[in-house]
C-alpha cells in the first residue's frame, strides 16, 4: 500500500487526486505544515527538505514524480503501456 504524506495544499491536492484516479490503495497521513511537523525529524527522514507531498512505498518520492511513478505502479493492469 501507498502512503501519502500531505497537508491541504494544491500539491497535495494534485497527489490525492491522481491516487483517487487511479483507484490506488493508499493511507493518508495528514502533515500538518502549521504546526511545524514538515520540519521533525520523523517527517524529515521521508524526506529531507521538508516539503510535501511524499508518496512512500519502496521509495521516497515528492510530487514531481508521483504522477509517473503512479502510471507505471498501474501499467501492468490498465491499458497505460
Amino acid at each position: 500500500m501507498l502512503h501519502l504524506y500531505s497537508d491541504s495544499s494544491p500539491n497535495g491536492f494534485k497527489a490525492t487526486i491522481a491516487l483517487e484516479e487511479l483507484s490506488l490503495p493508499y493511507q493518508l497521513h495528514h502533515v500538518r505544515i502549521d504546526e511545524g511537523e514538515h520540519r521533525r525529524s520523523d517527517f524529515l527522514a521521508l524526506n529531507p527538505h521538508g516539503r510535501i507531498p511524499v508518496l512512500k512505498d519502496c521509495v521516497c518520492l515528492t510530487s514531481c514524480t508521483m504522477c509517473a511513478s503512479m502510471r507505471a505502479s498501474t501499467a501492468d493492469q490498465t491499458f497505460l503501456r
